[in-house]
């Protein structure tokens, strides 16, 4: 039989403790021998008994050192959980981050990456946040004094924010504050758009505003304002600062309504030595419009004066029974250009079946909010408790 016999080499250390009398002397106290059986190279060694040291957990490579690991690759790299009992951490900036800001990063098919060194966390184009049934929001952001949302397209014809919606709202926005603003929009080009609105199907609403009460108002536009189409409106009027009392007062003046698409036309003329006078208006006056009317007054003296002949090539005659009779004169004509045409305002309408029972201004006839013609499209909006409309 053939045995083999291994040989462990093992080194003996001579560890002395020295003590420091009082005058400064130093002075061996015990000899003590600690027992090696070899170590690892780069490796950071320690004491696993009284007399013994072995390999630790801690590596040096170069300058860089690692726990767990024998490939640091960097002055500190951890293979493991590193825990901060107390302090936190302080970064370059000097901060110090005491807590996790996030315990964990979740994400759907929307995200790209895991949020980890080796993936690190991108966002998909389009970008898709999927919101559970009746969750208030989707995505919040917030800011102080600052922007909380921010988005922008450099191209010629892109959009910084869309939204769109089956049954809530695309965009919406609140300010909490006396002059916050909710939404914002901001166009610096030719024909840029600050915020636009558009909807495709009968009854819907490109552009909602909702003024609650008093000062509230729906919409303020400050400067010229274009309407391509037909202006619905329960009145109507021009406010101005007063011209006698301009620091203190407002002046206000109400339109002049009429079931017809009437423009007028007025002015003062006097007729001559016969009692005649020819009265010519704009070049385009006939094309634009028919179904005249006339008023005329004289000024200054008891006369009588007529339409001798009625509108031709955009003038008409007037005959006063004395000479030099200064006449005021009115005509109206309905217009009958191609719009015009198309778009007749009809006078009284029977209501949708969908909006019977609810009124433009349910107010004034001892109603609620919730009934509203808008309530009548949008229940869940003016429901009792839900008023104003949910941000």
């Amino acid at each position: 039989m053939t045995r083999s016999l291994s040989v462990i080499a093992a080194v003996l250390l001579t560890v002395s403790a020295y003590a420091q009398s009082g005058d400064g002397q130093v002075t061996p106290t015990t000899n003590l021998t600690v027992t090696t059986l070899g170590g690892t190279a780069n490796t950071i060694s320690l004491f696993s008994g009284k007399k013994t040291i072995a390999n630790s957990a801690i590596f040096q490579n170069g300058g860089n050192i690692g726990i767990g690991t024998t490939t640091p690759s960097s002055l500190l790299t951890v293979n493991g959980t590193i825990q901060s009992l107390a302090g936190g951490f302080t970064f370059p900036d000097k901060s110090v981050q005491s807590t996790a800001g996030l315990a964990a990063v979740s994400h759907d098919g929307n995200f790209n990456g895991a949020g980890t060194a080796a993936s690190p966390l991108t966002l998909a184009v389009p970008l898709t946040l999927p919101t559970p049934p009746y969750t208030e929001n989707g995505l919040v952001a917030t800011s102080n004094g600052g922007t909380a949302l921010y988005a922008t397209d450099i191209s010629q014809y892109g959009t910084g924010v869309s939204g769109s919606v089956n049954d809530g709202y695309g965009v919406t926005g609140g300010a909490g504050s006396d002059y916050g603003i909710g939404v914002g929009g901001f166009a610096n080009g030719q024909y840029g758009i600050g915020v636009y609105g558009w909807e495709q199907q009968t009854g819907g609403v490109a552009v909602y505003g909702f003024g609650y009460s008093g000062y509230a108002w729906a919409g303020w536009f400050e400067g010229d304002v274009n309407v391509t189409g037909n202006v619905s409106k329960s009145g109507g009027s021009f406010k101005i600062d007063d011209p006698v009392d301009p620091a203190n007062k407002y002046l206000y003046h109400s339109f002049v309504e009429s079931p017809d698409m009437k423009d007028m036309y007025d002015g003062t003329i006097t007729t001559d030595a016969a009692g005649d006078a020819t009265i010519r208006l704009p070049h385009w006056f006939q094309a634009l419009n028919s179904t005249f009317r006339y008023q005329l007054t004289p000024i200054g003296q008891f006369a009588q004066a007529i339409i001798a002949t009625e509108v031709q090539n955009n003038q008409f005659t007037i005959k006063t029974d004395k000479p030099y009779v200064k006449v005021s004169w009115q005509v109206t004509g309905t217009r009958q250009d191609a719009w015009a045409k198309a778009h007749r305002i009809p006078v009284e309408v029977d209501k949708p079946e969908d909006e019977r029972g609810y009124y433009i201004h349910p107010e004034l006839f001892g109603e609620g909010r919730e009934k509203s013609i808008m309530a009548a499209h949008r229940p869940n909006d003016f429901r009792p408790g839900a008023l104003p409309p949910r941000r």
